[in-house]
C-alpha cells in the first residue's frame, strides 16, 4: 500500500538494529571474555589481566552504541556513517578494490608493502587480528592502483563472518576474471581452476587483493602465483606464515603516537558537539586510554568517535575505563559476578 504524499512514515530499522547488536555483543563478548579469562588464568598466571582490558573496552562501547541510538532518537535524527570499519564498503556486490575509512598512521608498514609488491609476486600482511592488517594492505593496494591499469580486485575470504572455501575462494576468482571454476572441492579439481586463472591474467597487470585469509588452504591451490606481472596481495593472520612463494611482512598493535593519532582522527570526522573538549593529541589522558584500549585500530577509532560525538571529557573516559578495570581486578570468582558490575552499565558521564 502506497503511503500518501507527506504523511509521517517511519524510519529506517537498521540504527536501532545497529544499536541493540552493539549492546548484545557488548554485554556476551563481556561474560565470554570474563569466563575464558578465569580458565585460563592457572595457566597464563599474570597474563591473563590481560583479557580485563578487552572486556572491558566491548562493553563499553557496546553501551556507547546504544546511548548513542537513544540521543538520536530522541533528537527525530538517524545516525550517519562512522569511521570504525576497517575498509568503505562497496555500492555493489562487486570485488572492486575499496577505500579504507579514516586510514591514518601505519606510514612505514605501507610503504614496506609498496616496496615488496613492486618486486615481489605474492605479497602477505600478517599480524593478530585487528591490529590492522587489513587496513594496511588495502591502503597500499590504493597506492598502487596505476601499476595495475588491467584490474585491482579485492576478495573478502571472511564475508558476513562465514569463511570461504577453497572451492569458494576459486569460483569468485574464476568468475571475475573469466576463467573455470573448480567443478568440485577436489585437491585435481581445485588445482585444475586454479591453474585455469593463472593462464588467464599471466601476461595482464591485474593486483588481486585477498582479505581475511584464515587458513592456508584457502590460497594454497593459488600458489605459487604467475611469474610475471600479475600480483597477490594477501592479509591474514599468524596461521598464514610460512606460505610457499610468498613474502611476508609482519605488523603489530599501532604505537602510542600512532595510536592517539588514530584516536583524534576519528574524532574528527565525528559530528561537531555542543561542547569542544581539549585537542586529542596534547592530551594525556588519550594516551592512557589507547593503551587501555590495547592500541587495536578499530576500538580506538570507535570510542574516539563517540567521545568527539558527545563532547566527553577525556579524562572521563579514561575514570570510566580505570574503574572499569579495577572492578574486573577485584571481582571474586564468575559465580560471584553479577551483571551489574559490567562497564557496559557505566558509560562515560561528562557531557
Amino acid at each position: 500500500m502506497t503511503r500518501p504524499t507527506g504523511a509521517p512514515g517511519r524510519g529506517p530499522r537498521w540504527p536501532l538494529l545497529a544499536a541493540v547488536v552493539s549492546l548484545l555483543g557488548g554485554v556476551l563478548g563481556n561474560v565470554g571474555i570474563n569466563l575464558l579469562s578465569e580458565l585460563v588464568s592457572s595457566a597464563l598466571g599474570p597474563a591473563a589481566e590481560l583479557l580485563g582490558p578487552a572486556s572491558i573496552v566491548i562493553g563499553l562501547v557496546g553501551a556507547i552504541g546504544f546511548a548513542v541510538y537513544a540521543h538520536q532518537r530522541r533528537a527525530g535524527r538517524e545516525t550517519g556513517p562512522e569511521p570504525t570499519d576497517v575498509v568503505s564498503t562497496p555500492v555493489e556486490d562487486v570485488p572492486t578494490l575499496p577505500y579504507t575509512a579514516g586510514f591514518t598512521g601505519r606510514d612505514e608498514h605501507v610503504r614496506a608493502v609498496l616496496d615488496l609488491l613492486a618486486r615481489e609476486h605474492a605479497v602477505a600482511v600478517l599480524g593478530r587480528r585487528a591490529v590492522g592488517t587489513s587496513a594496511c594492505a588495502i591502503e597500499a593496494a590504493n597506492l598502487c592502483r596505476a601499476d595495475f591499469p588491467d584490474g585491482q580486485y579485492h576478495f573478502d575470504l571472511r564475508r558476513g563472518g562465514r569463511r570461504r572455501s577453497p572451492r569458494q575462494v576459486l569460483t569468485a576468482l574464476a568468475g571475475v576474471l573469466g576463467s573455470a571454476p573448480p567443478v568440485s572441492g577436489r585437491p585435481d579439481a581445485l588445482a585444475a581452476a586454479a591453474a585455469a586463472i593463472r593462464r588467464k591474467i599471466d601476461g595482464r597487470k591485474i593486483l588481486l587483493v585477498l582479505d581475511n585469509v584464515d587458513r592456508p588452504e584457502q590460497v594454497r591451490a593459488l600458489l605459487p602465483p604467475t611469474a610475471r606481472t600479475c600480483r597477490l596481495l594477501l592479509a591474514g593472520g599468524p596461521a598464514l606464515s610460512g606460505l610457499n612463494g610468498v613474502v611476508e611482512h609482519w605488523i603489530a598493535e599501532p604505537g602510542p603516537d600512532e595510536a592517539v593519532e588514530l584516536f583524534a582522527a576519528a574524532g574528527g570526522a565525528a559530528p561537531a558537539a555542543r561542547v569542544r573538549r581539549a585537542d586529542p593529541r596534547t592530551d594525556p589522558a588519550v594516551r592512557e586510554i589507547v593503551d587501555l584500549c590495547g592500541r587495536q585500530p578499530r576500538t580506538v577509532r570507535a570510542l574516539g568517535y563517540r567521545t568527539a560525538q558527545h563532547g566527553w571529557r577525556h579524562v572521563d573516559v579514561l575514570d570510566a575505563l580505570r574503574r572499569a578495570v579495577r572492578t574486573r581486578r577485584t571481582s571474586g570468582s564468575p559465580s560471584r559476578r553479577r551483571p551489574s558490575s559490567s562497564p557496559n552499565r557505566t558509560p562515560p558521564t561528562g557531557h
